[in-house]
């Protein structure tokens, strides 16, 4: 069975920000099938709106990645708590 593992908006946004470090890396990670991304609808519009207004200039890259993740990760309405831990 493929871990599951939660990622929030901070991932998202520093995945974005840098090419390099371990955010960008578990987006590679999850999109080679190391393991099953989860998150919400909240995160993601949490993560674009701070993009849009930390690094406006990236918004496109940041719409890519999300992109990219999309066939990848699940999204769920509302997580269980257990599932965010």
């Amino acid at each position: 069975m493929i871990p599951r593992a939660f990622l929030d908006a901070s991932v998202l946004f520093s995945a974005t920000y840098s090419d390099v470090g371990g955010s960008r890396e578990l987006v590679r990670q999850a999109i080679r099938g190391t393991f099953q991304p989860v998150t919400c609808t909240y995160v993601l519009a949490e993560a674009r709106r701070n993009i849009e207004e930390s690094a406006p200039d990236l918004v496109e890259l940041h719409d890519f990645i999300a992109s990219s993740l999309s066939d990848y990760v699940q999204v769920v309405e509302d997580p269980e708590s257990v599932l965010v831990r």
